[in-house]
């Protein structure tokens, strides 16, 4: 839910949350913050923050800075985190480790709290779209389920939601669909903190967003993807590796050194995605990905995707904190 953070006055009434018995961990509301990027942050969904705070409304437009919120309850349905850190010899970098799992107990459950469409014969997104309104991203994030729209016709008679639901779990998790061409170059792959692939441009000094067609992929070790090469040494100066079982994502985010490649100080940058940048890239294991270089910033990310919801690629431009929230420290 990525609405702007609204700022109301202190004097609002003090938060609902969950019962001090249940709730095992809160979280004080920054300015910039709003309920994907939280969820992101803790490994929770959308329907758990809801529930273990009742105040926070349907559309996530009543947060507020200093607002209290539980993010983890003492159950056994409650996805659980563990983080390591581990110190490379090779340099003083540190390089931590966060991974987010969640119980099997949990499965998909209650009512989506959308209108529901049943797809139907010659439907295509593009007519779903305009007659509802809608983005093609919106579609696919709104339907973790609905993997493309190039083979809506699989999803004759099933229902998808075409305005924001309340709980887009409620008709299944997203899983790998299968079928996948791991071509040589341009297969990336994210595994930990310690073994994870980037898209870059195909010799060093070149320009992101220029060469974005003709990126190839380099790792933190030549066998983690076909035709693969191995980043410059110091180039990673840290990653931090996050994970979502139930949105079935896993992600890296972190800081490089522009210099170690020759990048530019004055390359903004640009993303590379299975939407054909460059054509036939995938992430080993996974429906989706979206990958980041920022040289002007010196931050990347990548995050790989089961629901291509969750790794947008229409708002390149919005950089890697909003498309992939995580740590960048």
């Amino acid at each position: 839910m990525k609405s702007a953070l609204l700022i109301v006055s202190a004097a609002l009434a003090a938060l609902q949350v969950a019962s001090g018995a249940s709730c095992s961990k809160t979280y004080t509301v920054a300015s910039g913050d709003y309920c994907d990027k939280i969820d992101t942050q803790f490994g929770i969904t959308f329907t758990q923050l809801r529930a273990w705070n009742p105040s926070v409304n349907a559309a996530c437009d009543n947060l507020y800075v200093g607002q209290k919120l539980c993010v983890a309850e003492s159950t056994s349905n409650t996805p659980t985190t563990t983080t390591s850190t581990t110190t490379k010899s090779t340099s003083t970098t540190k390089t931590t480790s966060s991974t987010t799992t969640t119980s099997s107990t949990l499965k998909p459950s209650g009512t989506p709290g959308c209108t529901l469409y049943t797809i139907k014969s010659g439907d295509s997104c593009g007519n779903i779209k305009s007659r509802y309104g809608l983005s093609i991203s919106q579609i696919y994030q709104y339907n973790p389920t609905f993997y493309n729209c190039n083979k809506i016709s699989s999803y004759i008679g099933k229902k998808i939601c075409v305005t924001k639901p309340t709980n887009k779990y409620a008709l299944g998790y997203p899983t790998f669909q299968g079928g996948q061409t791991q071509r040589s170059g341009i297969t990336v792959a994210v595994k930990d903190a310690s073994h994870f692939c980037s898209f870059l441009p195909p010799s060093s000094g070149g320009d992101i967003a220029g060469t974005e067609s003709q990126g190839r992929v380099q790792c933190t070790s030549s066998s983690l993807a076909p035709g693969a090469k191995t980043f410059p040494s110091g180039f990673i100066k840290s990653a931090h590796f996050a994970s979502n079982s139930q949105a079935g994502y896993v992600q890296i985010t972190g800081l490089i050194d522009r210099t170690k490649y020759s990048l530019s100080s004055s390359d903004q940058g640009g993303q590379y995605d299975s939407n054909g940048t460059p054509s036939g890239g995938v992430c080993a294991g996974y429906n989706a990905f979206v990958n980041l270089i920022e040289p002007s910033t010196d931050t990347y990310c990548i995050r790989c995707c089961q629901s291509p919801g969750d790794c947008p690629a229409g708002i390149s431009t919005s950089g890697c904190s909003r498309i992939v929230p995580g740590n960048y420290s």
